[in-house]
């Protein structure tokens, strides 16, 4: 099996969009931890940096059902067929998806336990 090799110094927005696309930076357009809008504002990174499509963007696209939970530079939540939550909860509608999905979070009383 062959080594991995990156890029130094790694940015993790890079590397993570990366995964989520199969597309080396240059093709999918995260170069860095900002970006800049529309506007010219300077905004940090989230899904609507990216310029190509990501693999539960594929998978929805071909009608399979996909959860995202958390994917690192993701945020808001796409629209995709299944449930996206994404990192950072500073308005749980806009971090999830589909709507509604946050009240549901919200209200259950199951809880997660690390071994």
């Amino acid at each position: 099996m062959g080594r991995v090799v990156g890029a130094s110094p790694v940015i993790g927005s890079m590397l993570y969009n990366s995964v989520a696309t199969g597309k080396y930076a240059d093709k999918h357009g995260v170069l860095g931890l900002r970006d800049i809008d529309a506007d010219g504002t300077i905004k940090r990174v989230d899904s609507h940096s990216r310029r190509t499509k990501a693999f539960w963007d594929i998978l929805s696209q071909n009608d399979k059902t996909t959860h995202v939970v958390n994917f690192p530079a993701t945020g808001p939540a796409e629209a995709i067929n299944g449930t996206f939550v994404a990192p950072g909860l500073p308005s749980p509608d806009q971090y999830t998806g589909p709507i509604g999905l946050s009240e549901t979070l919200v209200r259950s009383e199951h809880t997660a336990t690390f071994a």
